[in-house]
């Protein structure tokens, strides 16, 4: 994605936000992003920060259809438009978790001996030509210990010595980074509660997945990819203090109705709804995401489909340019 390309984003935003327009509408669709289709009008609640000019921390969802294309089912029409966002406040005590995997592995006596041969000088064929006879002494006492119905644990407990485990740490990998977020939303009007059904059903229609029916309904479409970022409310831009979250898969949305006092709408619609969102990111990062994850609005979106491979880093890449300009 060229640098202009996402200028071009990040302008578009900035002009369509307090209009209530989704912020990538005229990106998604040009031929440039390849998405074939365009934006919806993105659904914000409370609705009265449409007219807030206050620097108000926002977080923008939005979800990315895969290969949108509008149809119906049992006379009800689908959403079809590409994507679909939805602005709400940011929480209280957001919390972003970082993690990496780490476990032991006793490496024990034949992980000394390999160490040995390959200390020194001489190539391992020389060593073990040399001091074959301490080699195999020291793998006959390893499988004596390891190997099942030996008798190492009975010469240990006789000899009073058992080989040093050599117990060390080693890393598997970067865990995939999850997400939750709740939000009370609190109708003044039935106005506003249409405004949260909308919200609530957008949420949920997208968690699931679709059916497929260009193979008889066999197969299961995945669920949308969802984006999830922090922005201003008065420049669309991302705030630069709160980490940024790769394409994720909304995984539970769970809602509860009503939960401080029972009351409806004259057409039934609770006075509150309770919205518990979980996601997990598409795929675990690396060091090099760190460093680019905001240059790409899309966050490596492309047709609804999330990227699977970690892009290259570009070469001279420092801890100093975390955090972009």
């Amino acid at each position: 994605m060229s640098i202009d390309i996402i200028k071009n984003i990040r302008s578009g935003a900035k002009d369509g936000f307090k209009a209530g327009k989704a912020t990538l509408t005229n990106f998604l669709g040009s031929s440039d992003q390849g998405s074939g289709g365009g934006g919806n009008a993105a659904l914000i609640f409370p609705p009265y920060i449409r007219t807030q000019t206050d620097h108000l921390p926002l977080i923008e969802f939005t979800a990315y259809e895969r290969n949108p294309s509008p149809g119906n089912i049992e006379g009800k029409k689908k959403p079809g438009t590409g994507f679909h966002q939805i602005y709400l406040p940011v929480q209280e005590g957001l919390t972003i978790n970082d993690s990496s995997i780490y476990n032991t592995i006793n490496v024990n006596g034949a992980g000394a001996v390999v160490q040995k041969l390959l200390e020194g000088e001489g190539t391992v064929k020389e060593k073990l030509s040399s001091n074959a006879k301490g080699v195999m002494d020291a793998i006959d006492t390893v499988a004596a210990k390891y190997i099942p119905g030996s008798s190492g644990d009975y010469v240990g407990l006789r000899s009073g010595k058992i080989f040093n485990p050599n117990t060390n740490t080693s890393f598997e990998g970067n865990g995939i980074r999850t997400f939750d977020f709740s939000f009370k939303l609190v109708a003044k009007s039935q106005l506003e509660a249409e405004m949260i059904r909308k919200i609530h059903e957008t949420f949920r229609y997208f968690s699931y997945a679709d059916l497929n029916t260009e193979s008889s309904n066999l197969f299961l479409s995945y669920p949308c990819p969802w984006t999830v970022r922090f922005v201003d409310m008065s420049t669309g831009d991302e705030n630069p203090y709160i980490p940024g979250i790769w394409s994720s898969y909304l995984t539970a949305v769970n809602s509860n109705f009503n939960s401080s006092a029972n009351m409806y709408f004259s057409d039934n619609a609770p006075l509150e709804v309770d919205i518990s969102l979980s996601f997990q990111e598409t795929r675990v990062l690396n060091r090099n995401d760190m460093l680019t994850i905001k240059d790409d609005p899309l966050r490596g979106i492309i047709n609804g489909r999330p990227s699977t491979i970690a892009p290259a880093a570009a070469a001279g890449e420092n801890i100093e340019n975390v955090g972009g300009d």
